[in-house]
């Protein structure tokens, strides 16, 4: 999906990198947690690995593996790097 420059994560190709453009306000108390594990503005964010089931995918940011629900990653928006 490297044509839309203005996705959410859960759409992100495995080893397509993108940087967080901006996470959605209805996050509510996931947000915190979002932003505790370094996902603002601006981060460089590479699916490295998905579950066989999908559900879930494993994510580079910032150096640290984190797995994210696809709920969690339809929040997310994206811009993919270039």
């Amino acid at each position: 999906m490297k044509n839309n420059d203005n996705t959410t994560l859960d759409c992100v190709d495995i080893d397509d990198i993108c940087y967080v453009t901006y996470i959605s306000e209805d996050l509510s108390e996931n947000e915190k947690r979002m932003y505790d594990l370094g996902l603002t503005n601006g981060t460089l964010v590479k699916p490295i690995f998905k579950s066989i089931f999908g559900d879930t995918v494993a994510y580079l940011i910032k150096g640290s593996v984190i797995a994210l629900r696809k709920s969690d990653a339809k929040k997310i928006h994206v811009t993919f790097w270039r």
